[in-house]
Parts: structure tokens; C-alpha cells; sequence
């Protein structure tokens, strides 16, 4: 029963942390608009404060422990951010360690 138990918390944590990578891609997204757009206006610094607080409160809510963990809270939390931080840390050193292409 245990094992159960620990298989759904990881599947919980899992499914949480791929959520916030797409998050953090919907993020890049939008500072790369922008950044395309230097036009400064009223409507594109109303969408992109909507846009950031959206993105910045589905990210917290992905942190909110489902029903299913009720003792390993701490563990969930360690599980998810663990996750998220190698993902995006592999992420930065290929990133960092490609090639630059010849023009």
C-alpha cells in the first residue's frame, strides 16, 4: 500500500513539474514578445502584467499539494522543485555548451 502511495505522489509531482516547465516556456514567451515589441503602450503593458500575473498564479497553484498527499507535503514540494530545477539546469548547459553556427 505504501509503494502505491509513493507511486502517485511521484506521478503527482511529475505531471506538477512538467506543468511549470510549460509555464516557464509560456514565460520566455512572453519577455521575448516584448522584447520584439519595443513600442511602449498602454496595451502592451496591460497584457504583459496580465500576462505575467497569470502565468506567476498557475505556477503557485501547480505548488498547491493535490487531496491524495496528506503527510509528505514537505516531500511533494522537495520532489517538485528537485524536478523542475535539474530539468531547467540541463536545460541551461545545453543551452550554454552548443555550438554557435557559422554563418
Amino acid at each position: 500500500m505504501l509503494t502505491v502511495f509513493l507511486s502517485v505522489v511521484a506521478l503527482v509531482s511529475l505531471i506538477g513539474g512538467s506543468i511549470v516547465l510549460v509555464l516557464v516556456t509560456y514565460g520566455y514567451l512572453l519577455l521575448a514578445w516584448r522584447r520584439l515589441n519595443p513600442k511602449r503602450n498602454l496595451r502592451r503593458d496591460l497584457l504583459s502584467v496580465a500576462g505575467s500575473l497569470v502565468i506567476d498564479a498557475a505556477t503557485a497553484f501547480c505548488f498547491i499539494p493535490p487531496p491524495t498527499v496528506d503527510n509528505d507535503v514537505l516531500k511533494f514540494e522537495a520532489s517538485l522543485i528537485g524536478s523542475v530545477s535539474f530539468l531547467l539546469i540541463i536545460g541551461l548547459a545545453v543551452y550554454l555548451l552548443r555550438k554557435p553556427q557559422k554563418s
